[in-house]
C-alpha cells in the first residue's frame, strides 16, 4: 500500500503537541520527528504495533487523521520497522491536511483501545 486514493493515514500527537497544533496551525514535528527530518505517520493498520512500541509511557494521545492524497507531493512511503513501508511527511503539517480527531487512552492492560473507525 503506498498511499493511493483516499487512504487515511494518522500522526500520533502528544495532547501538548495537540494543542500547540491547533493554536499555531502547522506542526514542525515532534522531537523524534525533528531528529528523523520529517513526520512520522502511519496507516490504521500499523497503528497498534507503533503506539506500543514508541507511546507506552504516555497517557491520553490523539490520532490526527489525515488523507494522503491531500499530501502526496509531500509524502514519501519509506522502509521502516521489518521494512515495512511507513508514510513520511517531509513538511510541516497543516491543520488543513487533518480531516478529524481521535483521543485514545491507555486501557487497564497497557495497551490503546482503538475504535473500529481506525481500520
Amino acid at each position: 500500500m503506498t498511499g493511493t486514493g483516499g487512504e487515511r493515514l494518522f500522526k500520533i500527537l502528544r495532547t501538548g503537541e495537540w494543542e500547540t497544533f491547533r493554536t499555531l496551525g502547522r506542526f514542525e514535528g515532534s522531537r523524534d520527528d525533528l531528529r528523523d527530518g520529517y513526520i512520522h505517520l502511519c496507516t490504521g493498520r500499523q497503528l497498534p504495533a507503533t503506539l506500543a512500541r514508541h507511546f507506552k509511557d504516555d497517557g491520553t494521545l490523539v490520532l490526527a487523521q489525515l488523507r494522503a492524497d491531500g499530501m502526496a507531493t509531500r509524502l514519501r512511503w519509506e522502509p521502516a520497522r521489518g521494512d515495512e513501508l511507513f508514510p513520511h511527511l517531509y513538511a510541516p503539517l497543516m491543520l488543513g491536511d487533518v480531516i478529524g480527531t481521535i483521543f485514545i487512552e491507555r486501557g487497564g492492560d497497557g495497551r490503546y483501545a482503538l475504535p473500529d473507525e481506525v481500520g
